[in-house]
Formats: structure tokens, sequence, C-alpha cells
């Protein structure tokens, strides 16, 4: 997540249907991905992977995002 003040972390951004992860590291975004995927089944929703798109600033990790073992695609804007 971001730091915003001392103790708090933004971690999402939450905008009509759209969310939007930040994390600091390509593990941990991973993990809120399969924890989003997790929840939204539960309450019998679906991620469409189609429109989801990841952009990530640390261009030397190569590592994929999946969503179901599904990948995510890259964009970079």
């Amino acid at each position: 997540g971001i730091r915003k003040g001392l103790t708090c972390r933004l971690e999402d951004l939450d905008y009509a249907d759209d969310i939007y992860l930040f994390s600091h590291s390509f593990a941990d975004t991973q993990a809120k991905l399969n924890n989003l995927s997790e929840k939204t089944s539960l309450v019998d929703l679906q991620i469409n992977i189609s429109k989801t798109k990841s952009m990530r600033i640390d261009k030397d990790n190569v590592n994929v995002f999946h969503i179901l073992k599904k990948k995510i695609e890259e964009v970079d804007e």
C-alpha cells in the first residue's frame, strides 16, 4: 500500500465497479488479487479478466499477475 501519514496505509481505491490495488511487491499484489478473487466468489461475483489490467513501476520484475490461473494484461498507461 501507499503510506498516508504515520499510521495509515492506502491499500486500494474503489470507484463504482472499479478497484485499484496498491502494493510494493509482486507477491503482495498477487496475494491481494487472490484474496479479491476468493471474496468475490463468496458473493457470486466474477472478475472480468478481459477488462482487468496491471500497471507497474518496477519494469525489472517480469512475473505476470494471474487470477484463477489466467494471465492479466499489463499496460503502460
